[in-house]
């Protein structure tokens, strides 16, 4: 085709070109029908296992992008912020999925978890123990609240550290699981315990030689836990219960 020729009928040249496209478009249309739309879930799955895939095959990518947002997280603020608010929105749309995750992952990380935070201890000290210097009555005021609210979590933190002290034999205790377990009843009087009334108790008690394991810790109520003690007479009545 001639430039003079093009020049001179390019109008209808271009009409042809659109009329044989769409004719092509339409047959292609009929042979191949548009599959049905996918779903939020299908379009998260689908663009997790594209993103999976991209990081598979570009490990030194990886390591630059993560490296850019880390710099950009540290030195702008409105970033930082405009992320935390995110971060934020999701957790609190999401509340129940995110806890169940964040679980999941820790009891399948457990170790490695563990390390990682072993090595920002030993690699930050001075810096961590400059922040809780100079920011004690507000981790005081934290911590007491917040055993306040979860007096459970607080009484299975001391009974660790208790049995620590006494060079007892110590292993990982879950709370849940021991609830699960005892399918939520006391182990002193065998009634119900309501969330509120949930305490941990040792069958046999550090200070007779027990030990800080699965086996040796039950669900009590916190009223019934209280009344127990540590006496050998009612120990042994209590054991015989077991």
């Amino acid at each position: 085709m001639s430039k003079e020729y093009y020049a001179t009928n390019k109008e209808r040249i271009r009409e042809y070109q659109r009329a044989h496209y769409l004719k092509k478009r339409v047959a292609w249309l009929l042979n191949n029908p548009k599959p049905p739309p996918m779903t939020r879930e299908e379009q998260k799955r689908r663009l997790a296992a594209n993103t999976a895939r991209w990081r598979a095959a570009h490990p030194e990518g990886v390591e630059r992008a993560n490296a850019l947002y880390k710099v950009r997280l540290e030195n702008d603020t409105g970033f930082r912020a405009r992320k935390n608010a995110l971060r934020r929105r999701s957790y609190e749309l999401n509340h129940d999925q995110e806890i169940g995750k964040g679980r999941l992952y820790r009891e399948q990380d457990r170790e490695r978890l563990r390390e990682g935070y072993r090595r920002y201890d030993q690699e930050n000290a001075a810096k961590r123990q400059a922040y809780k210097d100079s920011h004690k009555e507000e981790q005081r005021a934290y911590r007491a609240a917040y055993h306040r609210l979860h007096p459970e979590v607080a009484r299975m933190a001391w009974m660790r550290r208790d049995a620590l002290k006494r060079n007892a034999f110590v292993e990982d205790v879950s709370r849940e699981a021991i609830i699960i377990r005892d399918k939520r009843r006391c182990g002193i009087c065998g009634r119900t315990v309501a969330q509120k009334d949930v305490s941990f108790d040792h069958i046999i008690p550090l200070s007779l030689g027990g030990g800080h394991s699965m086996k040796n810790v039950r669900l009590t109520h916190l009223r019934c836990n209280k009344s127990r003690g540590a006496h050998p007479k009612k120990l042994a009545a209590q054991l015989r219960m077991v």
